[in-house]
């Protein structure tokens, strides 16, 4: 996809703006500031578990907070899938790409909006081994239907090569699987000042 493009996210937390989150946020944090540094368009769609304004501007990414409907794990689930449906429907003109961060109800939906409207979709994998998304996936109800789903999944985003390989294990198309790790950021003073990069060297014993 090249020249300008709206990207929707979908993840099921997103941070406030009096905090940093998780590392998945600020993984998409980093990620997005990239995207809107080159004149694109981010809106992330996310559950409100913490009575925070359902609609509110974070860094220039406008993030859509949606109420969780009562307390069983299914009805947070489907309660989010109404409402990001509901919203995706309403704006289907007004995105290009669809971004969902983990496997689980995010994906669900997104792979929802491309059978829906024709919208590509990209899945980040975040997790493998001991905390393997895979694993959590069987437990939840409707796996055989996420499944499915899954395999529509336009292209996967893993950070390690575990990852791809759970992944393929559930049918996935290998090709449609990319290995990513995340990126770490350099500050200014470690990148660019000889002495700093010349004691890391000698610290690490590299040449």
């Amino acid at each position: 996809m090249t020249g300008y493009f709206n990207l929707l996210m979908l993840s099921s937390k997103w941070y406030a703006r009096s905090e940093m989150g998780g590392g998945l946020e600020r993984s998409a944090r980093r990620l997005f500031q990239y995207v809107l540094e080159h004149g694109h368009r981010v809106v992330v769609l996310t559950r409100n578990y913490d009575g925070l304004p359902h609609r509110e501007v974070i860094d220039g990414v406008v993030v859509y907070r949606f109420p969780i409907w009562g307390r069983s794990r299914l009805m947070s689930s489907l309660s989010y899938l109404i409402q990001c449906l509901t919203w995706m429907i309403r704006h289907r003109k007004e995105y290009d790409l669809i971004h969902c961060h983990q496997s689980y109800a995010p994906a669900t939906i997104g792979t929802l909006g491309k059978l829906l409207f024709g919208k590509p979709v990209l899945v980040k994998v975040s997790t493998a081994d001991e905390f393997s998304e895979r694993r959590e996936l069987e437990r939840l109800p409707l796996f055989r239907v996420r499944r499915w789903l899954l395999r529509r999944v336009d292209r996967f985003v893993v950070v390690n090569p575990k990852a791809r390989e759970e992944f393929m294990e559930l049918g996935i198309d290998p090709s449609r699987i990319v290995h990513i790790p995340n990126g770490v950021v350099i500050p200014p003073r470690a990148a660019l000042e000889h002495d700093v990069k010349h004691a890391a060297r000698i610290r690490l014993g590299l040449p």
